[in-house]
C-alpha cells in the first residue's frame, strides 16, 4: 500500500467517527499527514548522510534524520515494504472544535512482512468507546 492510500483510508475512518486530523507539518510538503517513516530501517545511509553523522554535530544529525523521513500524506507514493517502520500520530479534533485536541503516537513496524504495532493506548480507547482505533 502507498502512503497516499493509507492517508485516504485513515481520513475516511476518522471522518466517519466525527473527528478530523489537525496536524500542521512544517517539513511535510503536503502540509498535513498522519506520520512518517522511521529513517534508515529500509535503507542504509548514503555517504553524505553518513559523513554528517560522523561529525557528531547534533544540529546536523537532527537535519539528516528529519530530511530522511517520508510523510504519510495525500501525495506520497512511498510503498509500505516488508521491512520498514512508520509512525501513526494524528492529532484529533472535533469538526466543530468544541472538544480539546488529543493525540496518540503509534509505531507500525514490518519485519520480514510481519506487522508489529508499538503502542499502549488500548485502555484509553476502551474507556472512551473508540474501539475503531484498536
Amino acid at each position: 500500500m502507498a502512503f497516499s492510500q493509507l492517508f485516504s483510508q485513515a481520513s475516511k475512518i476518522i471522518k466517519n467517527n466525527k473527528l478530523k486530523n489537525h496536524v500542521v507539518g512544517y517539513t511535510d510538503k503536503a502540509g498535513t499527514d498522519f506520520g512518517h517513516t522511521t529513517p534508515f530501517i529500509d535503507r542504509n545511509l548514503d555517504e553524505d548522510e553518513m559523513s554528517k553523522i560522523r561529525l557528531g554535530i547534533a544540529k546536523n544529525i537532527n537535519q539528516v534524520i528529519s530530511e530522511a523521513r517520508i510523510f504519510s500524506n495525500e501525495l506520497e507514493d512511498y510503498r509500505i515494504s516488508e521491512n520498514c517502520a512508520f509512525t501513526f500520530e494524528p492529532r484529533f479534533v472535533s469538526p466543530d472544535d468544541n472538544l480539546p485536541m488529543f493525540s496518540l503516537h503509534k509505531i507500525i513496524q514490518f519485519v520480514n512482512g510481519k506487522k508489529i504495532i508499538l503502542e499502549n493506548f488500548n485502555g484509553i480507547f476502551n474507556l472512551l468507546g473508540m474501539d475503531w482505533l484498536n
